[in-house]
């Protein structure tokens, strides 16, 4: 995603927006890829090419997570919502006993996100 600032003519809204990298086609991102990987030992150039295409297909990867979940929900579905339970119950305690500013919508957003791997 592309951060900017804008502003608006006589209203003076500076901020951030948030631009979403557009999807790549499936042959771009598969079969068209040329790789040519860096020498060993040069951890600059991996770093680089690992975080250019990290940016570059950034959708492509969204997307791929986002099927894998819901996939693996879909044949675990009881797995997956017992550990969607347990995690809101035990967030939304230890949110009721540190007295924070997050309330049991960030604990449910947490505990879909972290249901999957946590129940297998």
């Amino acid at each position: 995603a592309v951060v900017s600032t804008q502003s608006t003519g006589n209203l003076s809204m500076e901020g951030p927006r948030v631009e979403i990298a557009p999807f790549r086609t499936v042959a771009d991102f598969v079969s068209d890829a040329t790789f040519t990987s860096p020498a060993v030992g040069d951890c600059g150039r991996w770093y680089n090419r690992v975080k250019q295409n990290l940016l570059y297909y950034q959708t492509n990867y969204f997307l791929i997570f986002i099927f894998i979940t819901v996939c693996y929900s879909a044949m675990n579905l009881q797995r997956y919502l017992t550990g969607m339970v347990i995690l809101t119950l035990l967030l939304g305690a230890i949110s009721l006993r540190e007295r924070t500013q997050y309330g049991p919508a960030t604990a449910i957003a947490i505990a879909i996100g972290v249901a999957s791997p946590a129940t297998d």
